[in-house]
């Protein structure tokens, strides 16, 4: 019987009645890695995690209070296609919005709902800022997928090449 014609090829017998071995299923086993120790028995090789091994990111330089550390996070609903192509969902997507600490709002001179422009190196968008006393100093929070498909959003700003993105943001008039 030739292999694949209704038996496995691990199945089969040579002419003299011998079970041949199955070639694809040898390359199939792997051995766990093993050590020889003193008594030269193998043991099975423990894989540890060196933390010196990794180099510890330079840490990020103060923002200063003209430029902030742009924050990007998912929500549940958003503008993707899914949720937007569900009539049960579409209407639970958010606007998008900037998320600044309520203190900086102050600072800008930025009431809520007011528009500003954010810029970073990559681009800029023209949104809506709402203080939001969960978010630090220093931060610009955005949601991500958070405009329709037609609009600017998030991803207009985000350069993917660098540690942290930061941002200018200033009140349109």
């Amino acid at each position: 019987m030739e292999p694949g014609a209704g038996e496995p090829f691990a199945d089969e017998e040579d002419e003299e009645g011998e079970h041949l071995e199955d070639e694809q299923g040898a390359e199939d086993e792997v051995a766990p890695p093993t050590a020889t120790v003193s008594g030269g028995s193998p043991q099975p090789t423990v894989l540890r995690f060196d933390p010196s091994a990794w180099a510890r990111p330079a840490p990020l330089a103060p923002v200063d209070e003209r430029r902030w550390r742009l924050v990007v996070r998912r929500g549940l609903y958003d503008h993707g296609t899914l949720v937007q192509s569900a009539e049960s969902l579409a209407p639970l997507a958010r606007s998008q919005e900037l998320r600044p600490a309520p203190q900086a709002m102050k600072q800008l001179g930025v009431e809520p709902g007011d528009e500003v422009r954010v810029r970073s190196g990559r681009g800029e968008l023209l949104v809506a800022a709402v203080g939001n006393a969960g978010v630090p100093t220093g931060v610009a929070l955005l949601q991500f997928n958070a405009a329709p498909i037609y609009e600017t959003s998030a991803s207009a700003l985000i350069d993917s090449s660098v540690a942290a993105v930061e941002v200018d943001v200033e009140k349109v008039t």
